[in-house]
């Protein structure tokens, strides 16, 4: 009977710390804001968010589609156009029950801006010690801001780190404007790389910049 109770405490135990993870996507220009959520780490939006805003379609993806509670994996992909005199467009993904994790962050940004003129672009990572989703209290990463129409942003590297449980979000914010934009792809990944990978990885983005300068 003993055993029955250990089992069915750490069972219930389980059930609370799953349920507690809630993969969230926030999409707002200040004026209008969507939040969507998904058990299933895996988030997409594609409308007009108002009249500033007319194309903006956006996936995210973290555990359980991507990644796990130890290997941090975010995937933030959009395609977005304004209007005119559009306020800055603000997309965050967050999730939360990481961790221990043992690893340096990447985080990496790709995209551009097409068939018009486009604005900055930056793109931030964080992290929360209390697992509150949506958090920005602690930088992990940043581009900066990042000027049109190409933005291929050097790795950026956080780590090595090692927290018991906390939350992550990825922030990226592109730039308003008085006359209206091209259209934007991104995409954005945070990762911790699996060992051995992450010298890769860098060299990946080496070869790369190399190609990209002989254009």
């Amino acid at each position: 009977m003993k055993r029955f109770k250990v089992i069915l405490a750490a069972a219930i135990a389980a059930a609370t710390t799953s349920a507690f993870a809630t993969p969230t996507l926030v999409i707002s220009d200040g004026s209008t804001s969507t939040t969507l959520t998904s058990a299933s780490g895996i988030i997409t939006f594609g409308s007009a968010l108002d009249a500033f805003w007319n194309v903006v379609i956006v996936t995210g993806e973290t555990k359980p589609a991507l990644g796990t509670a130890t290997k941090p994996q975010f995937d933030l992909n959009i395609q977005a156009s304004s209007a005119a005199n559009a306020p800055n467009l603000t997309i965050t993904l967050s999730d939360n029950n990481f961790g221990p994790t043992t690893g340096t962050f990447v985080g990496k940004l790709s995209g551009s801006v097409g068939g018009g003129p486009g604005q900055n672009v930056s793109y931030s990572t964080f992290y929360d010690a209390g697992n509150v989703t949506s958090a920005t209290t602690t930088p992990l990463t940043s581009t900066g801001s990042l000027a049109p129409p190409n933005y291929f942003p050097p790795n950026q590297l956080s780590g090595p780190f090692n927290q018991a449980l906390y939350s992550l979000t990825q922030v990226i914010t592109i730039g308003g404007s008085a006359n209206p934009s091209g259209l934007y792809n991104l995409d954005a990944t945070l990762v911790v790389p699996e060992p051995g990978t992450f010298g890769l990885l860098l060299a990946g983005a080496a070869v790369f910049g190399v190609w990209r300068r002989r254009k």
